[in-house]
């Protein structure tokens, strides 16, 4: 039986060598910040709910829960039920269902009055409903071009710049039933951001971020290139403030500047990547993290 005070990483090994990686440079450093690490791949575990709560492989080996888990998934269900288990879930459940969502997140950074980009939520609406006709009331009130998101994506994909309202339309209904959100387009930082990574409130690597051949998106697995950046006081303190407003300890903001050099917040990551990071600045995010929770649960 496992060791109650170990420390689990749970990631989704199937994904690839992008997410493998991820737990490798984890394993690597929480091991020598001298904590029993082991991961766990996500799609390896089954709960079982009856008169209490009970973890097993997919081959029937009963588990004991650890005390800590780095959650690298989504499976907030799963998350939850490490949680119900006594483990110390990082990031916890419920903030990773905020950024899971992103007009959940936009909601939790609004009310935390951090500054983002205008977004608008369509109505929810259940399969066979005709779509409301509010597109060209939406457009007028954003403009155009304006950016169209669906509300669960990851790596940039899910991005896309709308020209005009024919187009718009047409995203739509390829869309079917999948969630969306349409949101303001930032002219002056097309293609560009700012990442920052964040431990326990305090950032502690940042890049900045630009595309290549034309695309909106800035992420490094579309293509896009990086250099080491020092944000200044305002920007450091607006991407803490974002993190520290979805409840995540470990986190990466994304930032983009209006030409007033305004800041506005358009992404926060639960389940950032740090390898790239991590290289073009010489400052390992893994080790940050792993010293943090060697602190704060294993001193």
């Amino acid at each position: 039986m496992d060791d109650p005070n170990a420390l689990w990483i749970v990631i989704n090994l199937g994904l690839g060598p992008k997410f493998q990686d991820q737990a490798r440079r984890h394993l690597i450093a929480f091991n020598q910040a001298g904590i029993d690490a082991r991961v766990i791949d996500s799609c390896s575990l089954i709960t079982t709910i009856g008169e209490s709560i009970s973890l097993t492989t997919v081959d029937g080996q009963s588990l004991q829960a650890p005390k800590v888990v780095m959650f690298g998934v989504k499976d907030v269900i799963l998350g939850n039920a490490l949680t119900q288990l006594g483990s110390v879930v990082l990031n916890a459940p419920e903030s990773i269902a905020l950024c899971d969502d992103k007009r959940s997140t936009q909601l939790a950074l609004q009310h935390a009055n951090v500054a983002m980009p205008a977004s608008i939520f369509p109505p929810h609406l259940y399969p066979g409903q005709p779509r409301p006709e509010f597109l060209e009331s939406a457009a007028d009130r954003l403009g155009l071009p304006l950016i169209a998101k669906e509300v669960r994506g990851s790596f940039g994909r899910q991005v896309t710049l709308i020209p005009t309202i024919e187009a718009l339309r047409d995203y739509v209904n390829q869309l079917g039933d999948r969630p969306y959100l349409l949101q303001e387009y930032i002219r002056e930082a097309h293609g560009s951001d700012i990442r920052i990574q964040v431990v326990n409130g305090r950032w502690i690597a940042a890049i900045t971020r630009q595309a290549s051949g034309g695309q909106v998106q800035a992420n490094l697995t579309l293509g896009s290139t990086g250099k080491a950046f020092k944000p200044d006081r305002v920007l450091a303190e607006l991407a803490e403030h974002a993190a520290n407003a979805l409840g995540l300890v470990n986190a990466g903001v994304d930032i983009v500047l209006r030409n007033s050099g305004e800041p506005l917040v358009l992404e926060v990551n639960s389940n950032a990547h740090i390898a790239r990071i991590s290289e073009i600045t010489g400052i390992d995010c893994a080790a940050a993290f792993a010293s943090f929770v060697a602190r704060e649960y294993f001193s």
